[in-house]
């Protein structure tokens, strides 16, 4: 578990890819590109339905200050219909299954915002799991405007 970060003098591009080998031999895994946006705030999908659950990993861009990360939980209407908060250290970060973190999440689909109360920004990933324990990566995305 953990995070990198990568300078350079040119734009890098490049991508992760996660593995998880379970007991049986069975693999599965996810693929996240590298990304160079400093956001605020960001938006994850998340299906907790028929036995899925998403996981999300959460890292603080500021080497100096810990943030605190609002999460604002919206139906698949858009209603937002849970928010909490929590600390990020500096340069570190947070991962956790949503459904155990936030038990309101359970069997229901929608999204997440997180926001960050530092302009350092965050960068976030979502994984989802089947009933198995196989997974697939969830990109984020920019959050809809007036929202």
């Amino acid at each position: 578990v953990g995070w990198v970060e990568i300078r350079g003098s040119s734009p890098v591009t490049g991508f992760a890819v996660f593995r998880q080998r379970r007991g049986d031999g069975t693999e599965s895994e996810g693929t996240s590109p590298l990304d160079n946006r400093v956001s605020q705030n960001v938006v994850l999908p998340f299906d907790n339905q028929s036995g899925y659950s998403t996981g999300a990993a959460v890292a603080n861009l500021s080497p100096a200050s810990a943030a605190t990360v609002t999460a604002i939980c919206r139906d698949d209407l858009g209603t937002e219909f849970y928010r909490d908060a929590f600390v990020v250290p500096a340069n570190g970060h947070v991962s956790f299954s949503l459904p155990e973190r936030w038990p309101s999440l359970a069997g229901r689909a929608g999204t997440v915002e997180f926001q960050s109360s530092l302009a350092a920004g965050i960068a976030a990933l979502g994984f989802r799991f089947n009933p198995s324990l196989n997974f697939t990566s969830l990109p984020v995305s920019a959050p809809e405007p007036g929202q």
